[in-house]
């Protein structure tokens, strides 16, 4: 994964959580919303329901005065109608035809006129208090409804300010839900934002790190590189160097193995020459001594360097000490250095020769040809 995709999940990660914390919040602010309608809508069917209640109490109790009013008419008509027919039964107690004698007048009944008149006044009266009864009683019942209208109004207007008081305090919780909602979800995002942020921090300084080990590692790897460069630069001078040294060298091996082979050349003709001298001489020295000596020509070893001593009787090996006349040039370097380091710069017995010539023929640094060479080289020759 790259850090651009590293980068790009986490901002994915962090509006995934934005938008759920939205979605819980939004949620439980709908289902507020919800409940305030709810609420509001149960009010208003309350209201009305209240409202209706009390309209239908107010219309029966104005039905009841109304009905008061009417029964107070009829008892008014039923009073009036008892004063008239009283009134007619007084000016005609005889009663068939008593309507029509006062329609034709007092001075037909036979009555007087004054009697008459205080029966009409009578019933007058009693009709005119009976109305005066009715009127109050309608009065009365009027104001009745008038008072079931007011306290209607009055009961309607005390449930209107009860519904706008739960209203006002639905309203005011409502309000301070969804203000400590909004609040909450406020605060929740600043901390998703604070925890990204945290977290986006964390993984900068991680690919910070990493880049910074890859570039440590890259900068070893070059540093390893170039080092390897000159490594194999020195090495490869070193190599040319010894080469030069090692074809120098064995330049000047050849130039002394050929400078060696010439005098050894040299001295092997000067060895011969005087091997033969010295044959003439032993063989001269023979003739004239006789038999007397009976090991002077019996397998002794002759030198012929100047420290050289002539073996005398049967004991011709000891007290013979040889030199070498030169470096005897041997079948190899390593036989050649080998035999220096054995043999030394001094005289050597001729037992100490042959001792250092065996351990080279045992240990394989010499062989028959570099023995023959070290014997010339030496001046040592086995007598017939």
């Amino acid at each position: 994964m790259t850090d651009a995709e590293r980068y790009e999940k986490l901002a994915n990660e962090r509006q995934t959580a934005i938008n759920q914390s939205n979605n819980m919040y939004n949620d439980l602010l709908n289902k507020n919303t919800q409940y305030s309608q709810s609420v509001d809508s149960y009010l208003k069917n309350y209201q009305q329901t209240q409202n209706d209640i009390y309209d239908k109490q107010t219309a029966f109790n104005v039905e009841l005065q109304n009905q008061n009013k009417e029964r107070a008419e009829r008892e008014f008509q039923k009073e009036a109608t008892a004063s008239k027919n009283a009134y007619y039964d007084f000016i005609n107690p005889y009663g068939v035809q008593a309507e029509i004698q006062a329609e034709n007048g007092l001075n037909r009944a036979g009555y007087s006129e004054t009697v008459k008149s205080q029966a009409w006044t009578t019933q007058q009266n009693r009709t005119a208090q009976a109305r005066a009864l009715l009127n109050d009683a309608k009065l009365q019942f009027d104001n009745a409804i008038k008072e079931a209208y007011l306290n209607n109004d009055t009961l309607k207007a005390e449930l209107a300010l009860k519904i706008l008081d739960q209203k006002q305090q639905e309203a005011l919780r409502s309000f301070t839900y969804i203000s400590d909602t909004k609040q909450n979800q406020l605060g929740n995002n600043q901390n998703l934002d604070a925890d990204y942020n945290n977290r986006y921090n964390t993984l900068y300084n991680q690919i910070e790190q990493e880049k910074a080990r890859a570039e440590a590692i890259r900068q070893w790897e070059v540093e390893m590189k170039e080092q390897q460069r000159q490594y194999d630069a020195n090495m490869k001078e070193k190599q040319k160097q010894w080469e030069a040294e090692m074809k120098e060298k064995q330049r000047q091996y050849d130039t002394t193995l050929a400078y060696q082979k010439e005098q050894a050349k040299k001295a092997e003709r000067q060895w011969e020459k005087e091997y033969a001298l010295s044959r003439a001489k032993v063989y001269s020295t023979g003739s004239s001594g006789g038999s007397g000596g009976s090991g002077g020509s019996g397998g002794a070893y002759i030198g012929l360097s100047d420290t050289t001593t002539k073996p005398t009787g049967n004991n011709n090996t000891k007290g013979v000490l040889y030199s070498a006349t030169y470096s005897p040039l041997l079948s190899s370097m390593q036989s050649s250095s080998w035999f220096a380091q054995q043999a030394g710069s001094q005289p050597l017995s001729s037992t100490q020769l042959a001792t250092i010539i065996a351990n080279g023929l045992n240990n394989g640094k010499l062989n028959q040809s570099d023995v023959s060479k070290i014997y010339k080289a030496y001046g040592v020759k086995l007598a017939n």
